[in-house]
């Protein structure tokens, strides 16, 4: 089972945005489909020790809560974080798992600006992303009503002009194949403006169209051969 993280990354040492960084590098290696925040700055909580570099990352894991907090652990100590530097208040990298699977598993680091704000740029950025799909799937569903009937609207029109309007004896088949190279290049025209998703539905048209043509066109030649 995927588990779905956000984690908080921050460093406040001498190469901190280095720190920084780095520790995206290889959590982007750890999670899957990972979104990140811009890199940004907070000052220490109570003013002790620099200000920070900080990052938030959401992304998935197939590990459990445990096993990622050890192998977290394992990485923020290759780091060089250690008892000495906390009596110092020097942070090389804190990484900080803020929520699980949506859980707010520790409440103090989610509520801190130094968390919140790569959040709330992440959740923002993906409103946006979804709110563009929603409008381009409305538009590209408008499109598509206004192409199937255009091509309703065409279909019927070649039909109504074949049996309706043709003088067999001053066209003969000659005529038949002009109209149907006229047709079939005006659909082919609008065909490749169109979109891939209506591409598909004109041509489903255009194969309609071809086949009554086909059928009129046994009908008119069978017609004048008994004329002959």
């Amino acid at each position: 089972m995927s588990n779905r993280v956000a984690i908080g990354l921050g460093s406040n040492v001498a190469d901190r945005r280095e720190k920084v960084l780095n520790g995206q590098e290889w959590l982007l290696r750890l999670l899957d489909d990972v979104k990140s925040s811009h890199i940004y700055s907070t000052p220490a909580i109570g003013g002790k020790g620099a200000d920070y570099e900080n990052i938030v990352i959401i992304g998935k894991t197939d590990e459990d809560f445990h096993a990622l907090s050890a192998i977290i652990k394992q990485y923020e100590q290759s780091q060089g974080r250690n008892e000495e530097q906390r009596n110092l208040h020097q942070t090389p990298i804190d990484i900080d798992i803020v929520m699980w699977n949506d859980d707010i598993v520790k409440q103090k680091d989610y509520e801190r600006s130094y968390f919140q704000i790569g959040f709330q740029e992440i959740c923002n950025n993906q409103n946006k992303a979804m709110n563009t799909t929603k409008k381009q799937k409305q538009t590209n569903l408008s499109q598509l009503k206004f192409y199937h009937i255009a091509s309703i609207v065409s279909l019927l029109a070649s039909i109504g002009y074949i049996v309706m309007s043709c003088d067999f004896d001053k066209l003969g088949w000659q005529g038949f194949v002009d109209d149907f190279f006229m047709f079939m290049a005006a659909f082919s025209f609008f065909n490749g403006s169109f979109q891939k998703a209506e591409r598909k539905f004109i041509r489903r048209q255009m194969f309609m169209i071809a086949a009554v043509f086909a059928v009129m066109g046994i009908v008119w030649l069978t017609v004048l051969a008994f004329m002959r």
